[in-house]
């Protein structure tokens, strides 16, 4: 039986649990006290081992729900088997309990673009700067941003704790508040959603909302 939801509604939706489990990766990659560390073009540009697994984590979970889809991810990997546990097919259903705008009804699969940032913030994630790191996924229709999931692995926790993930980077954290918004839908709920009614935010603008 097809679905009654909308492409752009089952998307987000995706996308919100699987920014999840994302995030959950790059916790997991820092408690384990190997970060896997690789230069890409200085010292400046860096690549960690979370940076790779929330990827193909990411690009492998939407590609197989939605076979269609273009998915464009920062980091350039070589193709190779995914693992399981890597995969998320969850869904949020509190988004698909809203309606989609209107100009967004009709929008199909292939029609869609999805950009992946992995680790926003790696630099400061190998610091211990870890309030600074996102887990961003954008989606374009025609050239424009008209949805996103942002995931903020470490978001709102004590100075305390900062001194102890430096110090302690094998003990996992656990992340007890979230934030989640929705447009028109807004609510206080790691994630933050955005879902466009014709502005075309930036990356700035989406991240401190």
């Amino acid at each position: 039986m097809a679905s009654s939801h909308t492409v752009l509604m089952r998307l987000v939706a995706s996308a919100y649990s699987i920014a999840q489990k994302a995030g959950m990766i790059v916790r997991r990659v820092i408690a384990e006290g190997d970060l896997g560390i690789v230069e890409k073009t200085c010292a400046a540009d860096l690549q960690t081992k979370a940076d790779r697994l929330v990827q193909m984590s990411i690009c492998s979970s939407l590609a197989r729900k939605f076979p269609n889809l273009t998915i464009i991810g920062e980091e350039d990997l070589p193709s190779e088997e995914v693992d399981q546990e890597l995969i998320e097919d969850g869904q949020w259903e509190e988004i698909l309990r809203q309606p989609c705008p209107s100009q967004y009804s009709a929008i199909r699969e292939e029609d869609l673009v999805v950009w992946v940032d992995p680790l926003d913030g790696t630099k400061e994630y190998t610091e211990g700067l870890l309030d600074n790191v996102t887990v961003l996924i954008g989606i374009a229709y025609e050239g424009k941003a008209i949805a996103g999931v942002i995931n903020q692995p470490y978001y709102n926790y004590q100075n305390n704790e900062k001194q102890k993930l430096r110090e302690h980077r094998n003990e996992a954290k656990k992340v007890v508040s979230a934030t989640f918004s929705y447009h028109p839908l807004e609510m206080t709920l790691p994630v933050k959603c955005c879902l466009t009614q014709g502005h075309t935010p930036s990356k700035q603008s989406i991240s401190n909302d």
